[in-house]
């Protein structure tokens, strides 16, 4: 097995590792990536550094359970502090909840991957709370279809 090093932690570690690493860091920034800029006020740099280290505290902990579900519950409580810290106490989203919907949003887009691309594309708008009308815009279709579409494939989902 090759070793490839890593700098930051001066570790040894396989290629096999750095691909479930960037696989996670992938799929927990695609699904956190609207609600950490949208929600919590959070400039994609920021929201980025903030998944680099929940995944960095993550492999160096390495607590019992997936690890997606734990980056996202750490990503979320992380963001809620600094949007407490920038914001006060005035209308700060609830990073269980936030952290709750993400994982469902996580295993919808994971049950996604077997649909049309038409149908992934207007489920997982709707998922990131787009108006049916921005779908409908951004797919260059009716908002009737948008709506018919994403009424049947949640159907389906459940």
């Amino acid at each position: 097995m090759s070793v490839s090093r890593n700098e930051s932690e001066g570790r040894r570690h396989s290629p096999e590792l750095d691909n479930e690493i960037e696989h996670l860091h992938q799929s927990v920034v695609r699904v956190l990536g609207g609600t950490l800029t949208r929600d919590y006020l959070l400039s994609p740099d920021e929201a980025q550094e903030l998944v680099q280290q929940a995944i960095c505290t993550y492999l160096q902990a390495r607590p019992a359970g997936e690890a997606e579900p734990w980056v996202i519950s750490v990503v979320c409580a992380h963001a809620e502090k600094l949007y407490r810290k920038r914001a006060g106490q005035q209308d700060v989203p609830d990073a269980a909840k936030e952290s709750a919907r993400i994982r469902d949003l996580l295993e919808l887009l994971r049950r996604l991957e077997i649909l049309a691309p038409d149908a992934r594309t207007a489920v997982r708008l709707h998922a990131q709370r787009w108006s049916d009308e921005d779908i409908a815009a951004e797919m260059n279709v009716t908002v009737k279809y948008v709506r018919l579409l994403v009424r049947e494939l949640l159907k389906k989902l459940r």
